[in-house]
């Protein structure tokens, strides 16, 4: 009997890093954005906010290339505000390429992403790309959404 991931959202995620983990980037997910600041006892680490997916490459000179993923899959989300939210993580984080996945996206959203530098994908863009990339014929415990869950609950 198989079950639906109780975070809807990781089905995208691990998506979206399996994608990323082709082209030979390291993905890990879930990754805290954080601040440290001087505190009397040293240093202290404020979180902001977190990263559903980082894709870390490095080219032949061993220069970082850096993308971020944002997965959202639920009804009240506004695709406008999260494409606002996802520029400024990828301002402030320093990446070269931000993704932004939602089962469908609105017409608004694809208008404005490209203006703001940002890509969208919906689950027809992202079939293409695994499409494209033969992801289905490539089996790994890294987009594993039950092993993720078992991971998480660790």
């Amino acid at each position: 009997m198989s079950h639906k991931p109780q975070n809807q959202d990781l089905i995208l995620t691990l998506r979206l890093r399996r994608l990323l983990f082709l082209q030979g980037y390291w993905c890990p997910i879930e990754v805290e954005l954080s601040h440290y600041e001087s505190a009397a006892t040293g240093l202290k680490r404020t979180s902001l906010t977190d990263l559903d997916v980082l894709g870390v490459a490095f080219d032949k000179l061993f220069t970082a290339h850096r993308v971020v993923g944002d997965c959202k899959t639920g009804k009240n989300v506004s695709d406008a505000n999260r494409l606002f939210w996802l520029r400024g993580v990828m301002d402030y984080f320093g990446a070269n390429q931000a993704y932004f996945l939602r089962p469908s996206i609105d017409h608004h959203a694809r208008a404005i992403a490209p203006k703001m530098g940002l890509r969208v994908l919906d689950e027809a863009d992202l079939a293409a790309l695994e499409k494209t990339l033969d992801a289905g014929s490539v089996k790994l415990p890294l987009d594993d959404w039950s092993l993720q869950e078992c991971i998480a609950a660790l």
